[in-house]
């Protein structure tokens, strides 16, 4: 499979897999979003601002630009806004992918950090990081939720996802 077809199906699972972790949590008890819990983050709330904040910077690094504010320094802090951020930086990622030639995933990506330091990567490596990155915390908010006693978490395993898929 092309660097190109994997990218744009990976993304397009990850945009799968935290809309229904979204959904998930979103049908819990408010008050346990915001709960202290144990992990790298102290809540589910600020676990999800930060794959949004993840998500928001490579994306737009990706776009050829290097903000150095991420979306939780910006709004409010409030739960729904936190919830369609992480949805809507998901599906900006598949839609940006769609748009590329096939060369853009081989290519070359130079950026600055949030610290100002200039880095190059290759593109392929940016988004295995960001990708890997929103599967790992995904696999914390289901340990965190469970802990704080909110049942049946998705199943967002990338097979499930290739399942549903042609």
């Amino acid at each position: 499979m092309p660097l190109a077809s994997f990218f744009r199906r990976y993304a397009s699972y990850n945009h799968w897999a935290n809309r229904l972790m979204v959904d998930w949590i979103r049908t819990s008890d408010r008050t346990l979003v915001d709960s202290p819990t144990p992990s790298s983050f102290p809540s589910l709330h600020l676990t999800l601002l930060h794959v949004w904040d993840a998500q928001y910077i490579w994306t737009e690094r990706l776009h050829g630009t290097s903000p150095h504010i991420f979306p939780s320094h910006e709004h409010q802090r409030l739960l729904e806004e936190t919830y369609e951020g992480v949805i809507r930086s998901s599906e900006k990622l598949v839609h940006f992918l769609q748009d590329q030639e096939d060369e853009f995933f081989e290519s070359l990506l130079t950026y600055s950090t949030s610290s100002g330091k200039i880095i190059t990567n290759q593109v392929s490596d940016i988004l295995t990081q960001v990708l890997q990155h929103s599967t790992y915390h995904r696999g914390q908010l289901v340990t965190m939720g469970r802990s704080l006693g909110i049942e049946h978490p998705p199943q967002t395993d990338f097979i499930a996802f290739t399942r549903l898929t042609p």
